[in-house]
């Protein structure tokens, strides 16, 4: 199974006081940064530096509290978000005391239970990080500064280095608590507590001689990180399977925590869940932000913890951005369900979409014949806009009787198909009555250890918009609307001092929430316009636009350090930690950080299309922007996961052909690749027309890559190989063929010009050919025989001259082969048999030689009796039993030695006991009813063999029905009915299973089950 890179951001936030501490936090920024983030690296781990004082370069103390009131609002909340390695520098200074209010509004939001009179910023990171927090004390290192020669300075600089130097009475008074602070470090910090001297450049007035500080800094926090972090190889590996599983537990917590209400909407999902009755299928279905994925949450989360024994099957589409393709949610259950029954997932790796979704109804099937099984699946409006996506064909047509489905969506395409069924109920989800709306608001503030007055609850709650719906009963407003009460803070309650002057202080707070909600449009879309122009207003329009724009152009959302690079780009103003926090906690009530890398995004996905109305309208201005994050996507290392997969969806909304191919067309990686063949296939599969001959946009843009202007024929080469041996493969599950055909043939094009330029590249040439095979295959299954035999033909000749050129080339005579048994098929089906087996035997020829070059080579044995079969095939179709016999023979032969070399390879096995079928099927034309019995008997024993090892295999029940059918045909004709009559019952049996477990039974299978419901039972 593939396992996936795992990357994470481990964060170091770093405390000081301000104006005395410059000189060391630039030398930890630009000295001990880089040098652990090399170190890091070969870890697969970011670093992120969170020190909230960068970006004031003046001195003065006015600049020092308006940024340290800055601090104040953020650092508690950064400190509780990462819990990070934490690194304390400490002078000669205590730092600045804010009037207690202001320090009050802080602490009681963070929960933190401390006195607060007279204590610095500094002193409250320390004890709120570090001294009051157990499991912070091993993540934390000290680091003091011994006193700089203050008597070498002018008393006004000495003022700014130590606190005793200090004109003012008032700062020399904090002495004795920055001693206080100190002492308290060292006894209970101890071995982690550090002293380094530094020296005094008078002429420049700045602290020098840093050199071994920064040293003793690196390698303590290295000895910390790596004791932490795991060399590569020992690190466990995950799928992404398991990284999708994690995301998933993750929303579900988070989205759960604070749920309120609905009881009798989840009391009845809870009683549909276990019910016995015909309905299988239930649908939530309510607006946008009506809450459908918090219930389902909660729902899901109850469904865990109940003593029931259910196999849940959960999904949450947009949590991630696999989520929302339906054979990356279908492979993850099918590897439940297969880990439920104690078995191995059955499907590989590159599946179709065929075997991806008999393989799921096979594993449902008999997971349902053991248990209750429930799949939870939230937000079908959301999944792939492709026919399977959109139409949910990908459901199992029977869908067994013990499992039930419980989707959500707004009403769409995906909720319909669903509510069609005729085992399907729709369960509306009405407004948050307004007892609910009001817990709710309650628990938002818990968060913030606030407690909402009453009146500005009355007053959230009766809000209404134009039609008189209550603004409050959509919980999605609701969340948004409460978490801009619970920013206001000590800044907004001064300014409703001087507003209501002649009010009491409580009554002020009163008024002031009062009028904020009065000021709220009564609708998410209007509630987001408002809350980003206030944050525009707050923070500069260039900085919280420039911070909005990047997350709603992301696919995923960005890390930290993904920001502090873009976001001055975008902005055009210097990256500043502490502002940066300040509009990231102005937005929280839309975010929420996901994934392994802690990656910031929406959390609701009305805020995308609510930010690109609103700033992103420019079309030029967007292209701009994706071709910036772009440059910046390209500049990572290659095995960054977020270079990998999302380079290719910022060069394609640059709308930058020509540099999309240069990157497609580049020596890339595999996850390189991949990643960008994903991003090129999804606008394919959402651009699929409703009827043939319809444009697709997301082709057209990805064929126009080939026709760049100013493309070395290399790169051009490159692209045109990764479009026929990956694009192609990427949209085979979400397209239909015409469009398969739409790309492969202006590839073809492409490289018969290639070709024709360099008739001695090989290379190009064999591209050609099989550019001309896969058009071949998708029009012969279109049943174009003889176009597809023209294709067949001209890869044929290309591969005739490559393996004539150079006879020990294997892979070319492979290639040949498989030309000349395709040329053999479509001869075949147009009823050319003489035509087909002249191929055959050529094809065959050609197998000889490779399996002679190497015996041992058990693909090229297993080719040789396929070649053999068809060539038995054919004289069978011509009458000649005795050659046919011959020739399946001699498959006999090959395939029991592979099956003898490998009793445990279930595909060999299966092929012999096809090859036993076969055998006797010649030998009963020819008369031979015995011989015909010993074959088909041997090849029941294996199938019976096949069938009980793995009883959700579809195919191998089948093998078992036939092979009881043929004996009883064979049985019948010998004279031995009774034997007969026991070999139909027995296929009746498995059909029968078959059908109970949800397998495909074609109509002729149908027919055949209900001919033998006639029989009497055993």
């Amino acid at each position: 199974m593939r396992r996936a890179q795992q990357w994470h951001t481990r964060p170091v936030f770093v405390t000081s006081t301000f104006r005395d501490m410059h000189e060391e936090r630039d030398i930890l920024r630009e000295q001990v940064l880089p040098a652990l983030e090399e170190r890091l690296r070969d870890r697969c781990r970011h670093l992120n530096f969170v020190d909230l004082r960068w970006g004031v370069e003046t001195t003065s103390e006015a600049d020092e509290e308006q940024r340290e009131l800055l601090v104040l609002k953020v650092c508690l909340e950064t400190i509780e978000r990462c819990r990070p390695f934490l690194v304390a520098i400490l002078g000669d200074r205590y730092g600045w005391v804010p009037p207690r209010e202001r320090m009050r509004y802080a602490v009681e939001e963070a929960g933190f239970d401390t006195e607060i009179q007279g204590k610095s910023i500094t002193a409250l990171e320390i004890e709120y990080g570090v001294l009051d927090s157990p499991e912070q004390r091993s993540l934390s290192r000290f680091f003091f500064r011994e006193p700089l020669p203050y008597d070498q300075m002018p008393p006004e600089v000495a003022a700014q280095y130590s606190d005793a130097h200090s004109p003012c009475e008032r700062i020399r008074a904090r002495v004795p608590r920055l001693d206080a602070l100190k002492e308290r470090i060292e006894d209970e910090m101890g071995d982690r507590v550090h002293h380094y001297s530094a020296g005094w450049d008078a002429d420049e007035e700045r602290v020098v001689g840093l050199e071994a500080f920064a040293e003793m800094v690196l390698e303590h926090l290295w000895a910390d990180l790596e004791a932490e972090i795991p060399p590569l190889d020992e690190q466990e590996q995950v799928t992404w399977q398991d990284q999708e599983r994690a995301s998933r537990d993750e929303f579900v917590e988070m989205t759960a925590r604070d749920f309120v209400g609905r009881e009798q909407i989840t009391a009845d999902l809870l009683e549909f869940a276990r019910s016995d009755d015909d309905r299988r299928f239930a649908c939530v279905t309510g607006e946008a932000g009506s809450g459908k994925s918090a219930l389902l949450a909660h729902f899901s989360r109850q469904l865990g913890e109940a003593p029931d024994d259910l196999l849940i099957l959960s999904h949450f589409v947009g949590v991630t951005p696999r989520s929302t393709s339906v054979d990356a949610l279908l492979l993850r259950w099918i590897e439940e369900l297969a880990d439920f029954l104690g078995e191995e997932s059955p499907v590989e790796e590159g599946a179709s979409a065929d075997d991806i979704e008999e393989a799921f109804a096979s594993l449902l099937g008999r997971a349902a014949l053991q248990t209750r099984v429930v799949v939870v699946l939230d937000a079908l409006n959301q999944l792939e806009a492709s026919t399977r996506g959109e139409h949910m064909t990908w459901l199992p047509e029977l869908w067994p009787e013990n499992a039930r489905l419980i989707a959500s969506a707004i009403p769409c395409t995906a909720s319909e198909a669903l509510l069609q069924r005729e085992e399907a109920r729709e369960m509306p989800l009405p407004p948050v009555p307004p007892p609910e709306a009001e817990e709710i608001a309650r628990l938002i503030c818990a968060r913030y250890h606030r407690t909402p007055p009453q009146r500005a609850l009355d007053e959230l709650v009766a809000k209404t918009g134009e039609d008189d719906r209550p603004a409050a009963g959509n919980p999605l407003w609701l969340t948004l609307a409460v978490e801009e009460l619970n920013l206001l803070d000590q800044d907004d309650f001064e300014g409703a001092i001087e507003r209501w002057p002649d009010l009491r202080g409580d009554e002020q707070l009163v008024r002031l929430l009062l009028s904020v909600i009065e000021e709220m449009p009564p609708e998410v879309e209007g509630l987001y316009e408002w809350m980003l122009a206030k944050t525009e207003e707050v923070w500069g329009e260039a900085w919280a636009r420039g911070f909005a724009n990047l997350l709603a152009l992301s696919r995923a959302g960005w890390r930290e350090t993904d920001l502090q690079a873009l976001l001055p780009e975008v902005s055009g103003e210097e990256w500043d930690p502490g502002r940066f926090a300040g509009v990231r906690r102005s937005f929280r009530g839309h975010l929420v950080r996901r994934g392994a890398d802690e990656q910031w995004d929406f959390a609701h996905a009305q805020t995308r299309p609510a930010i690109e109305r609103r700033n992103l309208s420019d079309g030029a201005e967007v292209r701009r922007l994706h071709a910036l994050i772009a440059d910046y996507l390209e500049d990572l290392p290659r095995d960054d996961p977020l270079h990998e997969s999302e380079t290719m969806f910022h060069l394609i909304g640059a709308d930058d052909p020509a540099r999309a191919a240069r990157y497609y067309g580049r020596d890339l990686t595999d996850a390189e690749r991949d990643g960008a063949t994903q991003r090129l296939a999804e606008p394919i599969i959402a651009g699929q027309p409703e009827e043939d001959g319809e444009d697709n946009p997301g082709l057209q843009w990805a064929l126009s890559m080939l026709e760049a202007e100013g493309l070395e024929e290399e790169v051009t080469g490159r692209v045109c190989q990764n479009c026929i041996f990956y694009l192609r493969d990427a949209i085979e599950n979400g397209t239909r063929l015409t469009t398969h055909l739409a790309l492969l043939e202006p590839t073809r094009a492409v490289l018969e010009r290639l070709a024709s330029s360099d008739p001695g590249n090989a290379g190009w040439q064999r591209d050609l050919s099989v550019s001309h095979n896969l058009i071949g295959d998708v029009l012969r299954v279109q049943g174009d025989l003889s176009g597809a035999l023209a294709a067949y033909e001209a890869s044929l000749r290309i591969r005739e001259r490559l393996a004539s050129s150079d006879p020990g080339n294997a892979g070319w005579q492979r290639d040949l082969s498989i030309s000349q048994a395709n040329v053999g098929d479509i001869r075949s089906a147009q009823g050319d048999l003489q035509g087909a087996l002249d191929a055959y035997r050529a094809t065959l020829a050609t197998q000889q030689r490779l399996a002679s070059s190497d015996p041992g080579n058990a693909e090229w044995q297993r080719d040789l009796s396929v070649s053999h079969n068809k060539i038995g095939n054919v004289l069978r179709a011509q009458g000649d039993l005795s050659g046919a016999l011959e020739a399946y023979e001699s498959t006999h032969e090959i395939l029991s030695r592979l099956a003898s070399s490998d009793p445990g390879n279930a595909q060999w096995q299966r092929d012999l006991s096809v090859s036993h079928e076969r055998l006797g099927d010649v030998l009963r034309a020819q008369g031979d009813l015995s011989g015909a019995l010993a074959a088909y008997e041997a090849s029941l024993e294996i199938a019976e063999c096949l069938a009980s090892s793995d009883p959700g295999n579809a195919q191998w029940q089948l093998d078992l029905a036939v092979s009881y059918y043929k004996l009883a045909q064979v049985a019948g004709e010998a004279g031995r009915q009774g034997e007969a009559v026991q070999h139909l019952l027995r296929c009746r049996e498995v059909l029968r299973g078959m059908r109970e477990r949800g397998m495909h039974l074609d109509p002729q299978l149908q027919q055949l089950l209900q001919q033998l419901e006639g029989l009497p039972e055993l």
